[in-house]
């Protein structure tokens, strides 16, 4: 349904259209007013005025042509202009609606069991919360046991020393990634590495990652991971001081 104000600029418009159409059918020096035999003056009868109105707004039309082409000029850029950017918008909220998000959400992780030969590994999931595949999908992963004062003053940064694996993931598909700790910890340690008790499994890292139009982004994450008392399931916090994503 049209608005108020917009039916009274279609209206408008229609009137000023049919006055233009008129113009063009009706002679500009026409006469179409009777002249009094007596005084001389023309005798413009009622039926006559929406002729004349026409006549006339032919006319002025004619007058100004070169000023009215002028003004429609700059009205049909500024339109044109306003059609482009309002494009250009339309066109950005699309791609920002169908394109990839990957974020890193708590995964799983093995403790130490040195019988059984396993270290400290990570593995949080990337998630891909968008309507389109992530291409080229690109990552570094890094896992080590800090304690709380440590961790508190570390800088978390994208490992330069960690080869980068690359994948594509498909919308609301999940992979999972892998970070081993490089080598054994102390028994003594591994109870209040478990229980979180002063220091824990840190695991962080960035993900680089292409959308379907060709466009680079990319997600830092850090978690910190420690276990349940049944040892059944891994709790994880997230470290937000290194957490960007564009």
């Amino acid at each position: 349904m049209l608005t108020g104000q917009r039916k009274w600029w279609w209206l408008a418009a229609a009137v000023l259209l049919l006055a233009a159409a008129g113009s063009l059918l009706t002679p500009f020096y026409a006469e179409i007013c009777e002249k009094d035999a007596y005084t001389g003056q023309k005798d413009c009868a009622a039926y006559h005025i929406l002729s004349f109105l026409i006549l006339y707004i032919g006319q002025v039309l004619e007058r100004h042509s070169g000023a009215i082409i002028g003004v429609a000029t700059v009205v049909l850029a500024v339109i044109t202009w306003r059609l482009v950017t309002l494009g250009r918008g339309q066109s950005e909220t699309t791609r920002a609606q169908l394109r990839a998000y990957l974020s890193v959400i708590i995964g799983s992780a093995i403790y130490q069991e040195r019988d059984k030969g396993l270290r400290f590994e990570a593995k949080p999931a990337i998630v891909n919360n968008g309507q389109t595949p992530a291409y080229k999908v690109r990552y570094r992963i890094k896992a080590d046991i800090f304690t709380d004062s440590v961790a508190l003053g570390y800088t978390f940064t994208e490992p330069p020393d960690v080869p980068m694996s690359q994948s594509s993931i498909g919308p609301h598909e999940t992979r999972l990634m892998s970070a081993i700790l490089p080598h054994l910890v102390p028994d003594a340690e591994i109870q209040d590495i478990l229980d979180g008790n002063g220091k824990a499994l840190f695991v962080w890292g960035v993900v680089h990652y292409d959308d379907v139009f060709g466009r680079p982004h990319f997600t830092q994450f850090c978690q910190r991971i420690t276990w349940l008392k049944d040892r059944s399931n891994i709790f994880g916090l997230y470290d937000g001081r290194f957490g960007l994503s564009n």
